[in-house]
């Protein structure tokens, strides 16, 4: 997960020393590796009832991260491993 002001992406860069990152090395090894995306940042905007220019989609804190988003992306990783 990548902090505020961030996106997931970040996760996929190279390191100082040009080595891959964390994320590369452990896909090439074979595991699963999820990068999700909290509101607002890059490739996050695909809400499925509201826009991105309206008040509602970014009337949220870091409450609702854990409360709400966290859990969400917990079940879509669940329901993806599950089929």
């Amino acid at each position: 997960m990548h902090d505020i002001g961030s996106s997931s992406t970040e996760w996929l860069d190279s390191n100082e020393s040009g080595a891959d990152s964390l994320v590369v090395q452990l896909v090439d090894q074979g595991y699963d590796v999820y990068l999700a995306g909290l509101r607002g940042s890059n490739g996050s905007t695909g809400h499925v009832s509201l826009a991105t220019d309206s008040f509602d989609y970014w009337n949220f804190d870091l409450d609702k991260y854990v409360t709400e988003d966290l859990p969400a992306i917990i079940d879509k990783i669940q329901d993806r491993r599950s089929t």
